[in-house]
């Protein structure tokens, strides 16, 4: 069985040595460099990997990678599509061939991501990157897709046993003038519309922000509530920046009607209604997603939600409130999360004070 990895690059030379390790159990590994300046294609060739080089102009995903698989051998039996910021788990060359047959033309690992500056938080999912050499192509000039263009029906199986590990750096920004095409390529594109929404917040272009993301949300294709949430949080912060209130708070609401089992839409009406002094609406807010125990893992989850954050608000809301024994009791706990915050610190020692 014949088993090929393959990638498109571009100034990776931090990953490549791990990446090219991760993929050894492969039996060839194909990368297309898109135009290094830094030590990658060097490093992946010392490491036995084939390496060409080309620059596209314009730049797409889709094009890229088509490009690199054009590189693998017509005899492999499988083709494994990654990037250079991912790593299977020991042992995946194995179990893929232990879950394949001649009948299956496409095979799902799980994909779990982490973001460098917040690790704890982790996105997981199914990787849809594993195929057969003939009848498959990327499509989209970014968050590409794998096409099948054959005509015969063909059997796609999921393989618990191996998983493919990513530890994210953020988005490139040169991916917002890409995004942008792609949206004016494809205005039905929900999956382009959201992550272009969540870009210009990224980037504080509010306007740009809500306007996006209620394109996003009018079309009827999108019905998944973890998307729709975040993009309704999204345009209440887009609202609240632009000075539109009454606005913003809508839209929070909006948010948690739409995801209460979300810790995030919570988190965002409390620190709302702190502004306006609405103390018992900060206390309920907290309340409610402090009984929502784990992230959803669903690539929307914030960290200050799972930080000192919420019990800083709940202590907040209580000294307001006259509960003096829930301020100390929330406050300690804020305090402890971050033991080098002096403000946390400083609060604490009030609230234990009684005053």
């Amino acid at each position: 069985m014949k088993i090929y990895v393959y990638a498109i690059c571009r100034n990776e030379e931090k990953a490549a040595s791990q990446w090219a390790k991760s993929m050894s159990e492969a039996d060839g590994i194909f990368v297309l460099d898109t135009g290094s300046s830094d030590k990658t294609v060097e490093i992946l060739e010392k490491k036995g990997v084939s390496v060409k080089t080309m620059r596209l102009s314009p730049f797409r995903y889709d094009t890229a990678k088509n490009k690199a698989l054009a590189m693998v051998p017509r005899d492999a039996d499988l083709c494994v599509c990654t990037n250079l910021d991912e790593t299977f788990s020991t042992g995946w060359r194995q179990a893929l061939e232990d879950a394949y047959d001649p009948g299956i033309k496409q095979m799902r690992c799980r994909y779990i991501r982490k973001s460098e500056q917040h690790p704890q938080l982790e996105c997981v999912s199914w990787m849809e990157r594993i195929h057969a050499r003939r009848h498959f192509r990327w499509k989209k000039a970014i968050n590409e897709v794998l096409q099948y263009t054959g005509r015969k029906a063909f059997l796609s199986v999921y393989v618990d046993a191996v998983e493919l590990h990513s530890v994210c750096d953020g988005n490139r920004p040169e991916n917002l003038s890409l995004l942008e095409f792609a949206v004016s390529e494809d205005a039905c594109d929900f999956v382009n519309l959201l992550h272009l929404g969540r870009m210009y917040r990224r980037y504080e272009r509010w306007l740009d922000c809500s306007i996006t993301l209620k394109r996003y949300l009018n079309l009827a294709s999108v019905t998944q509530e973890a998307g729709r949430c975040a993009a309704m949080r999204f345009i209440a912060d887009s609202q609240q920046q632009l000075g539109l209130l009454g606005e913003a708070e809508s839209w929070y609401f909006r948010a948690c009607a739409e995801g209460p089992m979300f810790r995030e839409p919570w988190i965002a009406l409390a620190k709302f209604l702190k502004q306006k002094g609405e103390w018992s609406g900060v206390m309920y807010c907290i309340e409610r997603a402090l009984k929502i125990e784990k992230t959803a893992k669903n690539g929307f989850d914030e960290q200050e939600s799972w930080d000192s954050l919420p019990y800083d608000l709940a202590a907040t809301a209580a000294w307001h409130g006259g509960d003096d024994e829930k301020a100390l009791f929330y406050g300690r706990i804020a305090a402890e999360k971050a033991p080098d915050s002096a403000r946390l610190k400083s609060n604490l020692e009030y609230y234990n004070s009684g005053k």
